[in-house]
């Protein structure tokens, strides 16, 4: 179980630095016709864009070492679920004034974000979560 476990948050981490370097090319990228559509700033766009480029391949070298440092794994998935929150209060406070399809994507990549989040807790709680044998 523990093998499997491992296997799984591994592979969270990397499918997470695969979406942020998706997510991220595609905020750079397509920056303008996206801040169009979305009601929201362009530069936000982008700088986010900008931001998940770094941090994805900091999460996929995460992946590789995570179970000599499982703290490293945890700080991702904190990140995480900060950003998913701090996605949900964006939209919720109104600092910006997106279009129907910019705060469905807002809710919809917070909710996302957020899944992975638990997700990830979830693997690495299995994996640590090694009983002692018992002698009889």
């Amino acid at each position: 179980m523990l093998a499997s476990a491992n296997i799984t948050l591994e592979r969270l981490l990397r499918f997470d630095a695969l979406l942020c370097t998706g997510m991220g090319l595609l905020l750079l990228l397509a920056g303008g016709p996206l801040g169009e559509l979305f009601g929201l700033p362009v530069a936000l766009l982008r700088a986010i864009g900008v931001g998940l480029l770094p941090w994805a391949l900091v999460v996929w070298r995460l992946a590789r070492g995570y179970e000599a440092a499982p703290l490293r794994a945890w700080i991702v998935i904190v990140g995480n679920a900060v950003w998913g929150l701090a996605s949900g209060v964006l939209l919720l406070r109104g600092w910006f004034d997106p279009s129907t399809p910019g705060a469905l994507f807002i809710a919809l990549q917070a909710l996302a974000v957020a899944a992975l989040a638990f997700a990830q807790a979830r693997a690495i709680a299995r994996s640590h979560d090694v009983r002692q044998p018992t002698i009889t």
